[in-house]
């Protein structure tokens, strides 16, 4: 229905009116926090591709962070938020429990002191996201 929710801050798809009571939009879009990324950019390189992260069409990135910022700018709180896992990460962290990594090399890159959610978003090369209409501030 919206194809790209927001281009530039101020100019948003307006959904909220079409939305039943307890409606919601559902958001996905592209992790640029993704391991692959964050290691070729490490060397150096960032390049657009036909698909995926850094599809040519794609005119923002986004963190699950400034996706929450930009939804919560633009009206909306995330209700839940889901991560779609990079299939060419899966044979790097096979068999490990991702709770017990803190560390992680790649190429010319080194992460240190990481959280369980720090490498949840490195995993993920895609957020889903559930996105309700803020409430109304009333008071003003």
């Amino acid at each position: 229905m919206c194809w790209g929710i927001s281009t530039t801050r101020g100019r948003h798809c307006n959904a909220k009116p079409l939305l039943a009571p307890s409606g919601a939009i559902y958001v996905s879009l592209p992790n640029v926090h993704n391991l692959n990324v964050l290691s070729a950019l490490a060397s150096g390189e960032w390049r657009y591709l036909g698909a995926g992260i850094l599809d040519i069409t794609h005119i923002r990135f986004f963190t699950l962070a400034q996706a929450g910022e930009m939804l919560s700018q633009t009206g909306w709180t995330i209700g839940e938020a889901r991560v779609n896992p990079d299939p060419s990460l899966a044979a790097l962290f096979e068999g490990k429990n991702l709770d017990e990594i803190n560390t992680i090399s790649i190429g010319k890159l080194r992460l240190e002191s990481l959280d369980q959610m720090d490498v949840a978003g490195l995993l993920a090369v895609q957020f889903f996201i559930r996105a309700e209409p803020a409430p109304q501030n009333h008071s003003q």
